[in-house]
């Protein structure tokens, strides 16, 4: 239940705070102003990642009770917080920089290195003082990696979230309190900030948070192989799953050297520039690396249980392809079969914005309408406090809803796909009010929900970026970056049998589907938005209001 009220706290609080950063931010003028390298058209402030490390550090102290292994963290992560505050307002010097990086990396490895038997990469025993160096070198160069990843809007935010929930999954199943506690405060304060993070970004994360994030993402690596197997750390598992910026890194640092320059001369070769560069939308970019990132995760998954041969084999392989990412984007976009199939299907009228208010629309309200009722809850097993929980829980979201639709609109979406989770999440833990077993033992209800709205969806994405001339935004940067969530959530489900995460399943997908048929909905209706706003939050309530009778 703990792990719950750290990820829901966390969340709540960064919904909070955020925009109160935002202000006082921009009053001492700590904003990334456009030019350069920056990505950004207008000043947008930066330094965001200090309430995410402020955050975890509260969710520890409060949480945590492992003392011995929270004071080196907190002693390592604070130096870095400090470094990256220092870069956001001074913009320090690399070699500065580095001695901040190395400092946090030393710290670290006395904690760890007591505790070791021996280092392995990959299956091969490293001798000492080898086994140092490589140690010391990966926990610098990831921290570093993943700081220079950030040069795009949710890129570093969303790339973090995916990592924090693989080790919050592989933490629970091994029962390692400390990693559970740290990981869901990372996930539930990544979550909120990413609502102001994600494309169009009205916060950065700045050197602060990418520096933190990098670190945390070692620890938490590191940590739970140590856990996994306390004879031998092998840094194989963290490797692949920080595979993205690793290899980014590797690249760019290969391509500086090769052209006569220093390594640490910042450039624009970075793998989002090298996508983007071939006039790849910002959102398509920021997806295509998380989809990367997907894929790492599950070598290393496949590494750490199943064949490690085979996840190494296929990390090389797909090393050789983010080495020439450029080049491939660039031959897809130049193919002229694609293009004039494209051409072709977006300039056949399939279907009219007419033919969706008069028939498709109504048709699929009353199935969604249909699939919450079949699904609604009867018998429970929730334990009392747990409900109690979850009535807070949406009563603080119902809190800042409120408040933020005063100001701005644009927080609603996120209310309502939070709203359908928590909704579908529950209707995983209980029995449906009616029974129809043969439906319900194989999950076929909502997978055959998922199919029936697919047509419906995709009908309209071919109408809406084929030939509707309409410019408005459909998905915003939050919805693509749900999508690689749910893509990930759907992967490890079927690889990792965990109990206690039986809410992860078929209904989830259900949840996302309908949210993204709620979008569709009110891109055409305006009207229903209001209304659906607020049935989102009646879901939930009344759920657990009828589980608790």
């Amino acid at each position: 239940m703990q792990y719950f009220l750290v990820f829901f706290s966390s969340l709540i609080i960064t919904i909070f705070s955020t925009p109160i950063l935002i202000n006082f931010l921009t009053r001492l003028n700590i904003v990334d102003v456009p030019g350069g390298r920056h990505i950004n058209t207008s000043a947008i402030p930066r330094m965001g990642g200090i309430l995410i490390y402020l955050i975890i550090i509260l969710a520890l102290i409060g949480y945590s009770e492992n003392f011995n292994t929270f004071r080196v963290i907190f002693m390592a992560s604070a130096l870095l917080a400090f470094c990256g505050v220092l870069d956001d307002m001074r913009n320090m010097k690399w070699h500065y920089k580095y001695l901040f990086h190395s400092a946090a990396a030393v710290i670290l490895m006395l904690f760890l290195y007591p505790m070791l038997h021996q280092v392995e990469i990959f299956g091969t025993l490293l001798p000492y003082p080898i086994d140092l160096i490589m140690l010391f070198l990966f926990i610098t160069g990831s921290i570093n990696a993943v700081n220079m990843l950030d040069g795009m809007d949710g890129l570093v935010s969303g790339y973090s979230l995916l990592l924090f929930m693989v080790i919050f999954m592989l933490a629970f199943s091994i029962g390692s309190s400390f990693l559970m506690i740290l990981s869901a405060a990372c996930i539930g304060s990544l979550i909120g900030f990413l609502k102001f993070n994600a494309n169009p970004a009205r916060i950065f994360l700045g050197d602060t948070g990418s520096l933190i994030l990098g670190f945390f993402l070692v620890v938490s690596a590191l940590l739970l192989i140590h856990d996994i197997n306390p004879y031998s750390l092998d840094l194989g598992f963290p490797i692949i799953l920080m595979g993205v910026p690793l290899i980014d890194t590797l690249r760019v640092i290969t391509v500086r050297i090769w052209k006569g320059i220093s390594p640490f001369t910042p450039d624009n070769s970075h793998i989002h520039h090298m996508i983007s560069g071939n006039n790849i939308r910002h959102k398509t970019t920021v997806f295509i690396i998380q989809v990367f990132t997907v894929f790492y995760i599950v070598l290393s998954i496949l590494y750490l249980y199943y064949h490690s041969l085979t996840a190494y084999i296929l990390f090389c392989l797909s090393a050789i392809v983010l080495f020439n990412i450029s080049q491939l984007v660039h031959l897809f976009r130049s193919t002229e079969l694609l293009q004039h199939f494209f051409a072709k299907l977006f300039t056949t009228h399939l279907i009219t914005i007419d033919l969706y208010k008069k028939y498709l629309l109504p048709f699929s309200a009353v199935s969604v309408a249909g699939i919450i009722f079949l699904l609604f809850p009867g018998d429970a097993e929730l334990p009392y406090d747990v409900i109690v929980l979850m009535l807070v829980i949406c009563g603080l979201l119902f809190a800042a809803s409120y408040i933020h639709s005063r100001k701005d609109h644009s927080y609603n979406d996120i209310y309502v796909l939070i709203n359908l989770q928590i909704f579908f999440s529950l209707t995983n833990l209980t029995q449906p009010w009616i029974r129809y077993n043969a439906l319900w033992n194989d999950n076929i209800l909502p997978y055959l929900a998922v199919f029936s709205l697919a047509g419906i969806i995709v009908f309209f994405l071919i109408y809406r970026f084929g030939f509707s001339g309409d410019n408005r935004t459909l998905f915003s940067g939050l919805d693509m970056i749900t999508i690689i969530l749910l893509i990930f959530l759907l992967i490890m489900n079927n690889m990792l049998d965990i109990k206690g995460l039986n809410f992860i399943g078929g209904n989830i997908i259900l949840g996302f589907t309908i949210y993204i048929w709620y979008k569709i909905a009110k891109f055409i209706v305006p009207e229903l938005t209001k209304p659906a706003f607020y049935l989102s939050f009646a879901l939930p309530l009344i759920t657990l209001i009828i589980i608790s009778l």
